[in-house]
């Protein structure tokens, strides 16, 4: 008997620098399609400022891209007006569902999160986020450090 659901995670810590490019990569199982993806990025600043983190994650069945999702993050008190920014992965609220509460390590100062999941549906076997930019703002913040956190609980129905 194959397995009804599985959890898988992965959590990078960069200190002393906001990388770009792929941060995170999750291998998940393509026989689950029914899936709940959870993301959790969080920034250290050298200096206050505004700034934008565009982010994605992206889902893929071997090397083909299947879907596209948006996971942008930022101080937005230094965005323009006419300015937008979108993510579907969202963090915070109460615990309830389908929710994740995830326990962070340090060297970042919050200590847990409630995650709550983006749902999709498809045969895919691998699940990435990949920093696709920093973008400073007026009054540009200087980020020192990112954490990101990717999870993804798979089940068949």
């Amino acid at each position: 008997m194959s397995a009804i659901s599985e959890f898988q995670e992965a959590e990078a810590i960069f200190p002393s620098s906001a990388p770009a490019g792929t941060i995170l990569t999750v291998n998940v199982n393509a026989n689950l399609q029914e899936r709940r993806i959870y993301l959790y990025t969080e920034v250290k600043q050298g200096t206050s400022g505004a700034f934008v983190l565009g982010g994605e994650v992206t889902l893929h069945s071997g090397n083909a891209l299947v879907a596209r999702y948006p996971a942008t993050i930022g101080d937005f008190s230094g965005l323009t007006p006419g300015q937008s920014i979108s993510s579907l992965l969202n963090g915070g609220g109460s615990p309830v569902g389908d929710s994740v509460v995830v326990r962070l390590a340090q060297p970042f100062s919050i200590a847990s999160v409630t995650l709550q999941p983006l749902r999709i549906n498809g045969i895919v076997d691998q699940i990435r986020y990949t920093v696709t930019g920093i973008f400073p703002q007026s009054g540009a913040a200087v980020l020192t450090g990112l954490r990101a956190y990717l999870a993804c609980l798979s089940t068949k129905y």
